[in-house]
């Protein structure tokens, strides 16, 4: 029993590297491509995935199909869930996070040999994150693309299915205790009119 036990737990994990390895081919590759927010294209990515280790499993076992089938459905489940939570901590944290972005301007200026404040990176983040690279517009496209939000004559609403999830962020936010200002928008000044 034990070492049928650490067997099939054996070819799970050989199966969640293997459909790990193929969420990193299918990344190099050009599937959809015309998908240019992250993470919906990565999620698109770790179904295919998770389909190809469901098609490799089947046919491993294509004798032994229906005894097998629990097994094969749990290795679709978990390379699809080892490879959707590794998109969301590693490539879009890194595409989304400022602080990556600061430790990369401190870099910069060390590598130059200059002194880093905060106020530097204060002016950096302001200067190069939010203006040079458009993050705000970046943010707006992509959350009226999500259908978030919809923009009308330069006026940016919330949708309906932006308040649900708005709702759901600050559900999450309260049972977690993240910082409340991120769900509630409370900064000491209200926004410029």
């Amino acid at each position: 029993m034990i070492r049928a036990t650490i067997t099939t737990l054996g070819r799970l994990f050989l199966f969640i590297l293997l459909g790990l390895g193929f969420l990193i081919l299918l990344v190099r590759s050009s599937l959809f491509q015309e998908v240019d927010i992250l993470f919906y294209r990565g999620f698109l990515l770790c179904l295919v995935a998770a389909f190809l280790i469901l098609l490799v499993a089947s046919l491993m076992w294509r004798h032994r199909w229906a005894d097998q089938l629990p097994l094969i459905i749990a290795a679709a489940a978990l390379s699809f869930s080892v490879n959707l939570t590794f998109l969301i901590v590693v490539p879009v944290t890194i595409d989304r996070s400022i602080s990556v972005f600061l430790l990369a301007g401190i870099d910069k200026e060390a590598a130059l040999g200059r002194i880093v404040t905060a106020d530097k990176l204060r002016t950096l983040f302001i200067n190069t994150y939010v203006v040079d690279m458009n993050q705000i517009e970046r943010r707006i496209e992509e959350q009226s693309r999500s259908g978030n939000i919809v923009v009308r004559q330069e006026q940016i609403h919330l949708t309906p299915r932006g308040a649900e999830f708005l709702d759901f962020a600050r559900l999450v936010a309260r049972f977690w205790g993240t910082d409340q200002r991120f769900v509630y928008a409370n900064t000491q000044k209200d926004m410029i009119p």
